[in-house]
């Protein structure tokens, strides 16, 4: 069980920090060409997502079950990964791909809000006398993660493909 949290942790932390390790991707004029403010804002459903579903998750899981919970903020996450993959295809339409991303990162906002409480708690209840170091280890593959979105993006734009990675994580997720 604590390998399955640990790996929905290390997800987490991929697929939170996939959209700005494609910053070059969507700023290009090559690709996606939006402006520098258009790319900060794509940010902007995730954060404010993220939050109110941060918020909301103790009621979701009184109402829902801890279990469903997670597997919804999973699935969230899934979403963002497959909309962000699919955007690919509308590099030359600036609306659409626009929109897509914007549906995707508010995803991602509601993926994190509903997923990472949820693997603290979990981890709480599953191991209540080694929360602290278990907790710690939750939260460093979560890091571990997020250092890691860069370096794969990188490597699979470097190899002509970067929406393939989106792809895998829709796999693992």
């Amino acid at each position: 069980m604590i390998t399955a949290i640990y790996l929905a942790g290390l997800l987490q932390g991929i697929s939170l920090v996939a959209f700005p390790a494609a910053s070059t991707i969507f700023t290009s004029p090559h690709q996606f060409g939006f402006s520098v403010a258009a790319y900060g804002s794509l940010f902007i459903p995730q954060a404010l997502l993220s939050i109110t579903f941060a918020a909301l998750n103790p009621k979701i899981c009184r109402s829902l079950g801890s279990k469903c919970t997670l597997f919804l903020g999973l699935f969230a996450n899934l979403l963002a990964m497959a909309l962000l993959a699919l955007s690919s295809l509308y590099m030359g339409e600036p609306t659409t791909s626009y929109t897509i991303l914007l549906i995707a990162t508010g995803c991602l906002g509601i993926g994190f809000g509903l997923t990472v409480p949820v693997l603290n708690l979990l981890v709480a209840l599953l191991y209540p006398k080694k929360v602290d170091s278990l907790v710690l280890v939750l939260n460093a593959l979560l890091g571990v993660g997020t250092a890691l979105a860069p370096i794969f993006f990188a490597l699979f734009t470097a190899l002509g493909f970067w929406w393939e990675l989106p792809l895998l994580l829709v796999v693992a997720l």
